[in-house]
């Protein structure tokens, strides 16, 4: 005992001290494989694929969104990972994804970027990370929400149908599938 522990502090080789120096070879081998092709397989089946990304919502957010739906009708979603009823209203509209456009909807979460990693994760298993999502990007989230709506509150679920001449309704609370259906089909006052 004596001997082995003269060899670890001295550092003369002895049986234990290669015994553990092959220890600490294969456990640095199996971290660098674990690294190298379980980590990345792991992080690329939940990672949005390009052009999935969060894009970040500011103050001219909502004007680039209208000018980029130019004439066609659209329904702005806003929702939160802290909103349970949201979590319901994705859910349904993951279901009724067959039936339309992505391009019918806008996403827009209301939490702050640093949620970003937990927002998009949940659009992945909606299976809605390829729709046209958004994430709050600013300090003052309530001027993101008066830029939005000046008599919107923050108020969650809450969503506005815009019609091909972007004239908006909105709607506080979850949406129902005869709802969209409906102003989907038709268009807001038609």
């Amino acid at each position: 005992m004596k001997r082995i522990l003269k060899s670890i502090v001295l550092g003369a080789p002895s049986g234990f001290s290669l015994l553990f120096k092959s220890v600490r070879h294969a456990l640095l081998v199996c971290l660098v494989l674990n690294v190298l092709f379980i980590v990345p397989a792991t992080v690329s089946a939940n990672e949005p694929r390009s052009g999935e990304d969060l894009k970040p919502f500011m103050a001219e957010s909502m004007t680039d969104i209208i000018q980029r739906k130019d004439q066609q009708p659209f329904v702005l979603i806003l929702w939160s990972i802290d909103c349970p009823p949201c979590m319901k209203e994705l859910s349904l509209l993951q279901s009724l994804k067959s039936e339309f456009s992505t391009s019918q909807f806008v996403l827009v979460s209301t939490d702050d970027q640093d949620s970003s990693a937990y927002v998009q994760q949940i659009l992945v298993d909606h299976q809605l990370n390829e729709w046209d999502n958004w994430i709050f990007a600013d300090a003052l989230p309530e001027r993101l929400r008066y830029i939005i709506d000046p008599d919107w509150y923050g108020e969650l679920p809450r969503s506005y149908f815009y019609n091909e001449k972007h004239q908006r309704k909105a709607h506080s609370g979850l949406l129902n599938k005869m709802m969209l259906k409906t102003w989907l089909k038709q268009g807001v006052g038609s």
